[in-house]
């Protein structure tokens, strides 16, 4: 979400927990990456106009990450808590999809995602948050590429998953698109 941002922003600040997420990270000329839990960004107080926590606070303290976000947080900030949902291609391989989605075994913080953020507590003035979606061009090894990134799929491995997927995928490439949900609040500090 970062590089996104910085298409908007002059500033990005983004933090990850994992060293190794940001010395992966895409790099661009106004984003700033840091290796720091969301909780304890180190980021000065009063100094973002905008907190973003992308496919990521089911994770966090919330408590501690509320905090953070109000002690970092200009007057008038906007905090947004940015999920998404499985991906959509089409009718048939939607359902291959879904299939494979349920016979895994979620951590438990994944109903939260499922429930798009929405049973989440989130102590900020609420704002409507519009629909939108990421949006992609895949071919089928792609999409497997992909699944094998889920945190459930390390445990179960996709053998039948990928053979059923290459059966109704073919060779072609498809557009796929990501459902993305939204808690969008103003934080009051």
């Amino acid at each position: 979400m970062a590089v996104p941002l910085a298409e908007r922003f002059a500033h990005v600040i983004a933090t990850d927990a994992s060293a190794e997420q940001v010395a992966h990270a895409t790099p661009h000329p106004s984003v700033e990456y840091r290796h720091a839990p969301a909780e304890r960004s180190g980021i000065r107080d009063n100094a973002v106009d905008l907190v973003v926590a992308a496919q990521a606070a089911h994770w966090f303290d919330l408590p501690a990450f509320y905090a953070e976000a109000q002690r970092v947080a200009r007057h008038g900030a906007v905090i947004a808590l940015v999920t998404y949902d499985l991906l959509e291609v089409n009718a048939t391989i939607d359902r291959t999809i879904r299939d494979f989605y349920a016979s895994l075994t979620w951590p438990p913080e994944r109903r939260l995602v499922e429930q798009r953020y929405a049973s989440m507590p989130f102590p900020f003035e609420e704002m409507e948050a519009p629909q939108f979606f990421m949006r992609n061009a895949w071919n089928a090894e792609q999409l497997i590429g992909y699944v094998h990134t889920w945190s459930a799929v390390r445990t179960s491995g996709t053998s039948d998953f990928e053979k059923d997927v290459r059966a109704v995928w073919c060779d072609e490439v498809r557009p796929v698109r990501w459902p993305m949900s939204m808690r969008l609040g103003k934080v009051s500090s």
